[in-house]
Protein backbone atom coordinates (compact mmCIF):
# COMPACT_ATOMS: atom_id res chain seq x y z
CA UNK A 1 0.00 0.00 0.00
CA UNK A 2 1.21 3.52 -0.78
CA UNK A 3 1.73 6.07 1.96
CA UNK A 4 0.65 9.53 0.90
CA UNK A 5 1.40 12.95 2.23
CA UNK A 6 -0.57 15.56 0.39
CA UNK A 7 0.49 19.17 0.14
CA UNK A 8 -2.64 20.56 -1.52
CA UNK A 9 -3.19 24.08 -2.73
CA UNK A 10 -6.77 25.33 -2.79
CA UNK A 11 -6.87 28.00 -5.49
CA UNK A 12 -9.79 30.41 -5.50
CA UNK A 13 -8.51 33.62 -7.07
CA UNK A 14 -4.90 34.64 -7.33
CA UNK A 15 -2.54 32.67 -5.12
CA UNK A 16 -3.92 29.70 -3.20
CA UNK A 17 -5.94 30.27 -0.03
CA UNK A 18 -3.90 27.67 1.87
CA UNK A 19 -1.15 25.12 1.46
CA UNK A 20 -1.92 21.86 3.26
CA UNK A 21 0.51 19.26 4.48
CA UNK A 22 -1.34 16.03 5.27
CA UNK A 23 -0.92 12.30 5.54
CA UNK A 24 1.94 10.47 7.22
CA UNK A 25 3.39 13.49 8.96
CA UNK A 26 3.87 14.18 12.64
CA UNK A 27 2.39 17.67 12.33
CA UNK A 28 -0.29 18.27 9.70
CA UNK A 29 -0.09 21.87 8.45
CA UNK A 30 -2.28 24.47 6.82
CA UNK A 31 -0.10 27.29 5.55
CA UNK A 32 -1.64 30.38 4.03
CA UNK A 33 0.41 32.53 1.65
CA UNK A 34 0.85 35.00 4.53
CA UNK A 35 2.26 32.24 6.79
CA UNK A 36 4.48 30.99 3.95
CA UNK A 37 5.79 34.56 3.70
CA UNK A 38 6.88 34.45 7.37
CA UNK A 39 9.00 31.30 6.93
CA UNK A 40 12.73 31.40 6.16
CA UNK A 41 13.01 32.81 2.65
CA UNK A 42 15.47 32.14 -0.10
CA UNK A 43 15.79 32.99 -3.75
CA UNK A 44 16.99 31.30 -6.90
CA UNK A 45 17.36 32.23 -10.54
CA UNK A 46 15.67 30.05 -13.13
CA UNK A 47 16.77 30.34 -16.75
CA UNK A 48 14.32 29.12 -19.37
CA UNK A 49 14.41 29.80 -23.11
CA UNK A 50 17.34 32.21 -22.64
CA UNK A 51 15.47 34.35 -20.08
CA UNK A 52 16.50 34.47 -16.41
CA UNK A 53 14.01 35.23 -13.63
CA UNK A 54 14.73 35.57 -9.90
CA UNK A 55 12.19 33.66 -7.78
CA UNK A 56 11.64 33.94 -4.04
CA UNK A 57 10.03 31.42 -1.74
CA UNK A 58 10.52 28.70 0.84
CA UNK A 59 12.66 25.60 0.47
CA UNK A 60 10.47 22.55 -0.09
CA UNK A 61 12.73 20.71 2.37
CA UNK A 62 11.82 23.26 5.09
CA UNK A 63 8.08 22.74 4.51
CA UNK A 64 8.52 18.96 4.75
CA UNK A 65 10.57 19.26 7.94
CA UNK A 66 7.98 21.60 9.47
CA UNK A 67 5.41 18.88 8.83
CA UNK A 68 7.52 16.41 10.79
CA UNK A 69 9.47 14.55 8.13
CA UNK A 70 12.73 13.94 9.90
CA UNK A 71 16.05 12.45 9.00
CA UNK A 72 16.04 10.13 6.00
CA UNK A 73 17.46 6.68 6.58
CA UNK A 74 16.82 3.10 5.63
CA UNK A 75 13.67 2.45 3.62
CA UNK A 76 12.66 6.11 3.74
CA UNK A 77 15.36 6.68 1.11
CA UNK A 78 13.04 5.01 -1.43
CA UNK A 79 10.37 7.69 -0.91
CA UNK A 80 9.59 10.24 -3.58
CA UNK A 81 7.59 13.41 -4.15
CA UNK A 82 5.18 13.82 -7.05
CA UNK A 83 4.26 17.41 -7.93
CA UNK A 84 1.12 18.08 -9.94
CA UNK A 85 -0.16 21.19 -11.72
CA UNK A 86 -3.76 22.25 -12.34
CA UNK A 87 -3.50 20.97 -15.92
CA UNK A 88 -2.45 17.49 -14.74
CA UNK A 89 1.27 17.94 -15.49
CA UNK A 90 3.33 15.83 -13.07
CA UNK A 91 6.99 15.47 -12.12
CA UNK A 92 8.85 13.39 -9.53
CA UNK A 93 11.71 14.06 -7.07
CA UNK A 94 13.36 11.60 -4.71
CA UNK A 95 13.22 12.75 -1.08
CA UNK A 96 16.98 12.25 -0.86
CA UNK A 97 17.72 14.76 -3.62
CA UNK A 98 15.67 17.37 -1.71
CA UNK A 99 17.44 16.70 1.61
CA UNK A 100 20.60 18.75 2.16
CA UNK A 101 22.31 15.78 3.85
CA UNK A 102 22.17 13.79 0.59
CA UNK A 103 21.65 16.06 -2.38
CA UNK A 104 22.05 19.72 -3.02
CA UNK A 105 18.87 20.49 -4.94
CA UNK A 106 17.39 23.72 -3.53
CA UNK A 107 13.80 23.31 -4.75
CA UNK A 108 11.65 26.31 -3.87
CA UNK A 109 7.94 26.68 -3.35
CA UNK A 110 7.96 30.12 -4.94
CA UNK A 111 5.38 32.83 -4.35
CA UNK A 112 7.27 35.76 -5.94
CA UNK A 113 9.03 36.29 -9.28
CA UNK A 114 11.08 39.34 -10.23
CA UNK A 115 9.96 40.98 -6.98
CA UNK A 116 6.24 40.62 -7.71
CA UNK A 117 3.75 38.16 -6.12
CA UNK A 118 2.85 35.20 -8.30
CA UNK A 119 -0.81 34.47 -9.00
CA UNK A 120 -0.12 30.76 -8.46
CA UNK A 121 2.57 28.94 -6.52
CA UNK A 122 5.40 27.43 -8.52
CA UNK A 123 8.10 24.88 -7.82
CA UNK A 124 11.47 26.23 -8.91
CA UNK A 125 14.31 23.79 -9.64
CA UNK A 126 17.19 26.11 -10.57
CA UNK A 127 19.90 23.49 -11.12
CA UNK A 128 18.04 21.40 -13.69
CA UNK A 129 19.40 21.95 -17.21
CA UNK A 130 15.83 22.16 -18.48
CA UNK A 131 12.98 23.85 -16.59
CA UNK A 132 10.65 20.87 -17.07
CA UNK A 133 10.43 20.06 -13.32
CA UNK A 134 9.78 23.68 -12.32
CA UNK A 135 6.05 23.08 -12.09
CA UNK A 136 3.92 26.18 -12.54
CA UNK A 137 0.28 26.25 -11.40
CA UNK A 138 1.25 23.92 -8.56
CA UNK A 139 -1.79 22.32 -6.89
CA UNK A 140 -0.51 19.20 -5.17
CA UNK A 141 2.60 17.48 -3.85
CA UNK A 142 2.39 13.88 -2.71
CA UNK A 143 5.20 12.12 -0.84
CA UNK A 144 4.95 8.39 -1.42
CA UNK A 145 6.66 5.29 -0.13
CA UNK A 146 6.47 2.01 -2.07
CA UNK A 147 4.82 -0.92 -0.30
CA UNK A 148 7.04 -3.34 1.51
Amino acid sequence: MWTLILLALVAVTGIAQEFRVEGAVLTPLRLTPKELGRMARTSATLTHDGRSVMYEGVLLQDVLHLAGLGELRGQALANFVMAEATDGYRVVFSLAELDGQFGDEPVLVADHAAGEPLKELRLVVPRDKRAARSVRMLVKLAVMAPAR
